[in-house]
């Protein structure tokens, strides 16, 4: 499994936004960090806790290994802004 997520770049001319994204078939359940969270009061450590285990089994390809931070650090976020929603 390859984490897979989307981005929002502007571009010129007219600083049009573009959505750069590359989605799997269908989305895929970070079970592991569905684990780590269940019945667990949400903080900081917890969210950067599932974030790493969301990327367990994942396996960077040669040029995008930049990515498994980005990604631990988006699941991060979002656990954190459901939490206090």
């Amino acid at each position: 499994m390859s984490p897979s997520f989307s981005i929002l770049v502007p571009t010129a001319p007219a600083g049009a936004p573009r959505l750069c994204s590359a989605p799997p078939r269908r989305p895929w359940r970070a079970r592991a960090a569905e684990a780590v969270l269940e019945g667990k009061v949400i903080d900081a450590a917890l969210a950067a806790e599932a974030g790493r285990a969301a990327l367990e089994g994942a396996t960077p390809l040669s040029g995008n290994g930049y990515k498994a931070p980005m990604f631990e650090a988006l699941v991060k976020r979002a656990i954190l802004a459901a939490a206090a929603a």
